[in-house]
């Protein structure tokens, strides 16, 4: 006897199933991975400030350390730069994943869907089988009377 169609898509759902839990994943780290360079991105913009504070409120130094100072506080500003061009990259690979996890989570639920409506057609199958069965066992009785 043949396999039924639901159990023949049994696989591909299983399949469909793991690559869902894949980009899910994926979708976590690149959230976390995000979340770490936001911290980062945030040291940096702090300890900038706080340097750029004690520059300014520092008003007895000579004007050697004052431009050393300064060059500083203008590499921190690029480095504050640099990481946002980092998040900005990592933001768009992470609203990719979110994309590729919603259509996996799409094709998974209308797989699941389809394998219902077979499971509901089979059972009609049976249902009806079992229907005829009966009522042929019952026009044997009628006849036998």
């Amino acid at each position: 006897m043949a396999l039924k169609r639901s159990k023949r898509l049994a696989p591909v759902l299983e399949l469909a199933d793991r690559e869902l839990q894949q980009s899910a994943s994926r979708l976590g780290a690149l959230q976390q991975q995000l979340d770490g360079e936001r911290q980062k991105l945030q040291q940096l913009e702090d300890y900038s400030q706080d340097t750029l504070n004690l520059i300014e409120g520092n008003r007895h130094t000579n004007v050697d350390t004052l431009m050393r100072q300064r060059g500083f506080v203008e590499r921190m500003g690029q480095a504050c730069r640099q990481q946002s061009q980092a998040i900005a990259q990592i933001q768009k690979m992470a609203d990719d994943a979110l994309q590729q996890w919603q259509l996996k989570s799409q094709k998974l639920e209308k797989l699941g869907e389809l394998v219902e409506r077979y499971r509901q057609e089979e059972q009609q199958q049976v249902d009806k089988q079992e229907q005829a069965m009966l009522d042929d066992l019952s026009s044997l009785r009628f006849r036998k009377r």
